[in-house]
């Protein structure tokens, strides 16, 4: 058959794709793609049909000619000299071209996701995944083979579906060449979002439900920034417009504030990229400088996804990424979000309490990515236990060692994280505040190397839940203390010593003397030096021998 030499001469080419598309593309899954997307396809016909009027003795969004009623969105309908309801075709086709994009966008990307990572957790089950591992395929075109072949019943759905949605968006006035960025920046994004589903679906446990959790995270993620993005009429000016880049669904404004009905549209009226500055420099408003925006972030995103999950495949002991590379991945991070966290904020004045939100935001953001760090660059505990016996403990290994704990690596990539948003705030702040939220900041960077070596120090015990243990800990060490100091209403305003405790000591330093914030600060450096004093002793409990350990045991004393 044609279709099997296609998929044999596609085999020639990435034999995982071929593996996958051998069981999956058949002429009767091909009949059913067929048949579900032109189901799918007529439900939003007949849905947008039946919005259309059919007198001119009635009122509706897509009526010519008339006037407004009620000062509503609804316009009351007119007839031509043959008695026809005069109608905004073009309004019509538009906003069905929109609805498709939305629909297509969300199912390509949640039922896309969840393939993956059901998929790759069910060979990860059954031990087939092993033997991939083992062929002479690289890992990246391993994973693009299973990008492209696990969702392709989807792909056909949309595939299917390609010439109601160019047409509709022709008939919208909308021109061609942004629609086809728009399918440009959408599968970059899809490349993005399924490198990390593949990723996610190799590195995490939970089973059955690992699939449901990747996909229900990103859906209310792709779901709330899809709102902002359909219905705002301002920018956030902050770190959240960076996230916002990370939805393609943003490149719809250009595509219909390019239609010459877009005024009569219920959304997609605001070109919020146009209002963002980075680093102050404002970006011009433009779909080719949004086009490259999104390539660039996506590119740069998958590209590192990419290199975690190359180094997680052949090894499932390594760590996703060196320190070395953690490092160069946070001054890439800390910059991306800094320049969005200069922002002057939108309607204030650019005093303390006004930054506060700003920098408050990207802070809590480098607070959770560097306790990801501590999962992404632990290593195994057998690891860790080879390490301890057979290499020195000088302070080169514990920053560039690979099988060295991740304490000191987790301690320097906060301190370029905070040394950014310390810095970027000093110059945006005027003069009175910098040295408050210069102190802040230091006690910020501390809470965090306080929960990394909690972290650590679960990490090493030998069991088989330390990672879990971890969590819970340093989630306790997150939450716990902001739910106390709520309960017990202690207004940071007059009781700042107890917040500094948090991980939003930013709140609570302006309210305080210098000499709390000191004192503060000599406390938690004495708290860090008694955890990495407890990291040292466990790690050296580790690297002794099996015989070493039942000998001190038996010299414990008994209670």
């Amino acid at each position: 058959m044609i279709l099997n030499q296609w998929i044999d001469q596609l085999g020639d080419w990435n034999p995982q794709l071929f593996r996958e598309l051998k069981g999956r593309l058949t002429v009767k899954s091909m009949a059913l793609m067929f048949l579900v997307s032109m189901v799918g396809q007529s439900l939003v016909y007949m849905n947008f049909e039946s919005s259309l009027p059919y007198s001119e003795n009635s009122a509706s969004h897509y009526c010519l000619g008339g006037s407004n009623v009620n000062l509503s969105s609804n316009y009351a309908c007119s007839a031509d000299a043959a008695g026809n309801v005069a109608l905004n075709w073009p309004l019509w086709w538009a906003e069905i071209f929109l609805t498709l994009s939305l629909i297509g966008f969300f199912v390509l990307l949640l039922g896309g996701t969840y393939l993956l990572i059901q998929d790759l957790t069910k060979e990860q089950k059954q031990g087939t995944l092993n033997f991939v591992t083992l062929s002479p395929q690289s890992a990246t075109a391993i994973a693009l083979g299973k990008i492209l072949g696990v969702p392709i019943w989807i792909y056909g759905c949309i595939a299917c579906a390609l010439p109601l949605h160019l047409w509709s968006g022709i008939r919208g006035g909308i021109p061609v060449y942004l629609i086809l960025m728009f399918y440009v920046v959408t599968a970059t994004c899809l490349l993005f979002f399924y490198g990390g589903a593949l990723l996610f679906a190799l590195v995490s446990g939970g089973g059955a439900s690992k699939a449901w959790l990747g996909t229900g995270v990103l859906f209310y993620a792709s779901g709330m920034t899809t709102l902002l993005i359909i219905h705002e009429r301002i920018h956030l000016a902050n770190v959240m417009d960076g996230v916002l880049l990370l939805n393609p669904i943003h490149m719809l404004v250009f595509l219909a504030r390019s239609s010459p009905v877009t005024e009569k549209m219920y959304w997609f009226q605001s070109d919020s990229f146009g209002d963002m500055s980075f680093f102050g420099v404002p970006i011009v408003g433009g779909a080719a400088i949004a086009t490259l925006s999104h390539l660039v972030i996506y590119g740069i995103g998958t590209y590192w996804f990419a290199q975690a999950f190359k180094r997680k495949f052949h090894n499932a002991h390594s760590t996703l990424i060196t320190k070395k590379q953690s490092y160069i991945l946070t001054i890439l991070l800390t910059v991306f979000a800094v320049g969005f966290t200069v922002q002057e904020p939108y309607q204030y004045s650019s005093d303390y309490n006004n930054w506060l939100l700003n920098f408050t935001l990207v802070s809590i953001c480098a607070i959770f990515y560097l306790l990801i760090l501590i999962a992404a660059l632990s290593p195994s505990y057998q690891s860790i236990q080879d390490w301890s016996r057979y290499h020195n403990h000088k302070p080169k290994e514990w920053i560039w060692g690979e099988r060295s704990p991740a304490f000191w690596a987790i301690a320097l990539n906060g301190l370029i994280c905070f040394s950014g948003v310390a810095i970027a705030g000093m110059i945006v702040m005027e003069a009175p505040y910098r040295l408050p939220f210069f102190l802040g900041t230091v006690m910020q960077l501390l809470v965090v190397m306080l929960l990394a070596g909690i972290g650590q120090s679960m990490l090493l015990r030998k069991t088989k839940k330390r990672g879990r243990l971890a969590t819970a800990s340093v989630l306790a060490g997150i939450f716990l203390p902001l739910m106390v100091l709520a309960i017990e209403q202690t207004n940071p305003e007059f009781y700042a010593a107890p917040w500094f405790w948090t991980v939003t000591p930013l709140i609570a330093v302006k309210s305080a003397s210098i000499s709390t914030v000191i004192a503060t600060i000599i406390g938690q450096t004495a708290a860090i030096a008694a955890m990495n004093q407890l990291i040292q002793q466990r790690i050296k409990r580790i690297g002794s021998s099996e015989l070493r350990q039942l000998i001190d045991a038996q010299h414990q004393p008994t209670t």
